[in-house]
């Protein structure tokens, strides 16, 4: 199995946050309130951002940047983490394709993102990696390079907000009981909820690991709010 780290970075505890797809630093560090505001001020929150500009396509995203995200980004880029093909060429947005457990979808740059978010970890080390929706398939595929190459994951806590699996069927053998800590957080109002809980017929991305913690809210496509029902619970 791999070694789990055995104390922190540094004395503050370092906590990494990889956003989500159609986002950007400013953007996932709004959606951080309610958990900047429980981890308090003696940790140090930093982010890590895709390198793949994501421009609105017609037939294929759900919806274009709203205002509000607009807003909050300040003019910085809306990015992905990665892109991909399916070799569904029916006429349906891709939400509908990944869902279908009988589409074979193919990442291009996932590789890339991995070794970005690696060699960040590797100059700048962290104990906590955070990641929201898409930004959890690339730790997922960075801890599977780990353990395919027998190196040690060296942070010592994941935590996933609206997980996502590894969709990529070519990618994903090594994920399996894998001795890491992690917490897991869905929304049960998410549009991706069954996806996230089904994973098109394929491995749900918790049990990826061993002993996972699982937890739910009652909100959507998003991080608990302050005042939402489990939010104390969850973020404590």
């Amino acid at each position: 199995g791999l070694p789990r780290p055995s104390e922190r970075v540094r004395g503050r505890m370092q906590v990494l946050v990889l956003h989500g797809r159609q986002s950007n630093e400013n953007l996932v560090n709004f959606q951080l309130s309610g958990l900047k505001q429980a981890l308090g001020k003696e940790v140090d929150i930093r982010f890590l951002e895709g390198s793949v500009p994501w421009k609105y396509a017609e037939g294929v995203d759900n919806h274009d940047a709203d205002p509000l995200a607009i807003s909050l980004s300040k003019g910085r880029d809306f990015k992905v983490w990665f892109t991909h093909e399916t070799d569904d060429h029916r006429d349906r947005i891709d939400f509908f394709k990944q869902q279908d457990p009988g589409v074979r979808v193919t990442y291009h740059g996932a590789d890339k993102a991995v070794e970005q978010l690696l060699r960040h970890l590797e100059a700048d080390p962290a104990d906590v990696v955070v990641a929201l929706f898409e930004g959890s398939i690339v730790v997922h595929l960075a801890i599977a390079r780990l353990l395919r190459e027998r190196r040690p994951v060296p942070w010592r806590l994941s935590v996933f907000f609206g997980t996502m699996c590894v969709r990529d069927d070519a990618l994903a053998g090594h994920l399996a009981g894998v001795p890491h800590p992690t917490v897991h957080v869905f929304g049960r109002g998410d549009e991706y909820w069954f996806y996230q809980r089904t994973a098109a017929g394929r491995r749900p991305p918790e049990d990826y690991y061993e002993s996972p913690v699982v937890m739910e809210h009652g909100e959507g496509h998003q991080l608990p709010s302050a005042g939402a029902p489990r939010f104390r619970a969850i973020y404590e």
